[in-house]
């Protein structure tokens, strides 16, 4: 499960974490034998996430296929203004949700 810190001081990040997560899913995809990789993705401080929510979305649940994880990562601005940071709701989420 990703924890990711969406908020403005991460601006331009959000790349990274799409090249990355991709990175991951295409080694163990060519693994042997293949393991059972199962991604889960929570963004947070992101004002459209909802101050109801606490400023936190589940972007990808377990288990999820993994073309779902890059249609929701690339629906995000890769830059955004200042948001809240409730780092422990985020982990809260991660958690329980």
């Amino acid at each position: 499960m990703f924890c990711v810190d969406l908020s403005g001081s991460t601006n331009g990040l959000i790349n990274d974490l799409r090249d990355n997560l991709w990175l991951i899913i295409n080694q163990a995809n060519h693994m042997d034998p293949k393991p059972d990789l199962r991604i889960g993705v929570i963004g947070f401080s992101r004002p459209s996430f909802g101050r109801e929510n606490s400023y936190v979305k589940i972007l990808a649940r377990l288990p999820i296929i993994f073309d779902l994880i890059e249609m929701e990562l690339y629906k995000l601005r890769p830059s955004i203004e200042k948001g809240d940071q409730i780092v422990s709701e985020a982990i809260r989420t991660a958690v329980n949700g």
